[in-house]
């Protein structure tokens, strides 16, 4: 009534209802020309009205005009279309928006849907390429894309491949569909890695590597870096030591980088591990990611 006063006595609001709920400190309803509306607090989104501020008279809630039934909660709301779908806004901590998240919704919000979600791996594609709430036993198509010389593999949901459409089997549950692309690609690894035993203070030490192109695609410039920490220290974070550019290599070739480093000066006595990391950035994209790391000790003496 445009007031926050208690009233003692019913007042009547403007239009013409068909259905009405009270929540906690909120009110939703439907007039009779199947427009939403709604009042009251507001904090969650729970008007769904796209804001979290109160309103003391009725507002319109979108411009849809086929609304059935409404239902108003503590803190949120839920409506329904004519066309039997279900929709819910407002607050949402305990998942009661039924929308498969957790996060709070000032807009009214598809609910009842099932989660499909998508994983597309690199040198390809999937279209959509987003998680899509879908209905109960819905048969969801997916695009695949592979990258120029490289051949797609799509599991998950159900589906089978025809061509370069895969479709789901009818969803019953959240499930995922994952796309990983076969062909050629680089992979760096490291075949040599040399540092001496001990060393003494902050005076240089001599170092060498070699990184091996073993894949069986040309790989991109990249960069190795170096990186020390005491054993047996364990909340201490790896310090860096040297960075080398790697040059870019093609299948089967390699560099070899010999160069100095010198700790820095007053580092404490003892053993440290001192670790090669090749493609450091990350900027190459190998079949392999698990042989970019070698590891040897030194000990360093006042």
């Amino acid at each position: 009534n445009g007031t926050t006063g208690n009233l003692l006595r019913p007042m009547k609001l403007a239009g013409a209802w068909s259905s009405v709920s009270a929540g906690g400190q909120h009110t939703v309803g439907i007039k009779t020309d199947g427009t939403l509306w709604a009042w009251g607090r507001n904090t969650y989104g729970q008007l769904g009205n796209g804001t979290t501020l109160p309103q003391s008279t009725p507002v319109q809630i979108g411009s849809d005009n086929n609304w059935v039934a409404v239902a108003a909660g503590f803190d949120h709301s839920l409506g329904v279309k004519a066309d039997g779908t279900l929709w819910a806004w407002g607050r949402n901590d305990f998942g009661q928006l039924g929308d498969h998240t957790e996060i709070n919704k000032t807009l009214p919000t598809r609910s009842g849907q099932i989660l499909v979600n998508v994983l597309a791996k690199s040198r390809g594609k999937l279209s959509p390429a987003t998680a899509q709430n879908v209905d109960y036993l819905a048969v969801v198509p997916f695009t695949v894309t592979p990258d120029p010389g490289y051949t797609a593999s799509v599991s998950g949901c159900g589906g089978t491949l025809q061509g370069n459409v895969y479709k789901t089997a009818p969803i019953s549950d959240d499930c995922t569909v994952i796309a990983t692309f076969a062909g050629p690609r680089p992979n760096l690894a490291i075949s040599a890695f040399t540092i001496p035993a001990t060393a003494i203070g902050d005076q240089a030490i001599r170092i060498s590597h070699t990184i091996m192109n073993t894949g069986n695609l040309g790989a991109d410039a990249s960069t190795a870096c170096i990186y020390y920490k005491k054993l047996r220290l364990v909340s201490r974070r790896d310090s860096s030591l040297a960075c080398k550019s790697v040059p870019a290599l093609a299948a089967g070739q390699s560099a070899t980088r010999r160069f100095t480093a010198s700790f820095p000066k007053g580092l404490p006595q003892g053993s440290y591990n001192v670790y090669l990391r090749v493609d450091s950035a990350g900027v190459v994209d190998e079949s392999d990611e698990t042989d970019n790391k070698a590891t040897r000790t030194i000990a360093i003496s006042p």
